[in-house]
């Protein structure tokens, strides 16, 4: 909030194409941030800190993980085996097939090493709230850069899960908005999402990202 509020000026999402090119005011990210906020009181002995709740602290490793393939995603039993027809597919397509089992078995390898001497983190990873809070704390820590919405549909998020009535009645999901205003949001979100297919598939193709 300090940085938003010193730093934070109206400016262009990263990826162009939103909003066709309109600023965007850092006064809401700002309001979503002071949402999120807690007062601390003060902090003593750092030794084996940790943020709290402990789920925070749960996930795969960003250069472990293999989030986008369907069957890392649900942890299912991993396929470690290649293709049977391997050596009649062209050369890119052997080299991309590969890619994607070395993925798929560090993935499946951390999972399973999780599993076997840490269940609680393994119980985190499965747990749809758990990976909702954390994804959610990773966004409050990102510096403003043109882009609310992401952050407002973190907000919402779990308000789709069954628990959240009861989350907010005790205290524990203290975040309010309409149905029209979730409904607003969600669609903001698919609509920014819809739009990077097409330039997220150009980047790929010739090998560079947003600033490039």
């Amino acid at each position: 909030m300090e940085f938003c509020d010193r730093y934070g000026q109206p400016r262009l999402q990263v990826e162009r194409i939103y909003e066709r090119f309109q600023k965007r005011s850092p006064a809401q990210h700002h309001a979503l941030l002071s949402e999120y906020l807690n007062d601390v009181v003060g902090i003593i002995d750092w030794q084996h800190a940790a943020v709290l709740p402990l789920c925070l602290c749960a996930g795969i490793p960003d250069h472990f993980h293999n989030w986008g393939d369907p069957l890392s995603e649900s942890l299912a039993q991993a396929e470690v085996n290649s293709p049977e027809n391997l050596d009649r597919l062209s050369q890119e397509d052997q080299e991309m097939t590969e890619q994607t089992m070395r993925r798929r078995l560090v993935h499946f390898g951390y999972v399973t090493l999780t599993k076997t001497r840490l269940q609680d983190h393994l119980d985190a990873l499965r747990n749809e709230n758990s990976m909702l809070r954390a994804k959610l704390f990773s966004y409050v820590g990102a510096p403003w850069e043109g882009d609310s919405v992401t952050l407002k549909y973190a907000h919402i998020q779990p308000m789709n899960l069954d628990e959240t009535q009861a989350h907010t009645e005790s205290g524990l999901f203290p975040i309010h908005c309409s149905e029209e205003e979730i409904r607003q949001c969600v669609d903001s979100y698919t609509q920014e999402q819809e739009k990077m297919e097409g330039p997220s598939e150009m980047k790929d193709l010739i090998g560079t990202n947003s600033l490039g």
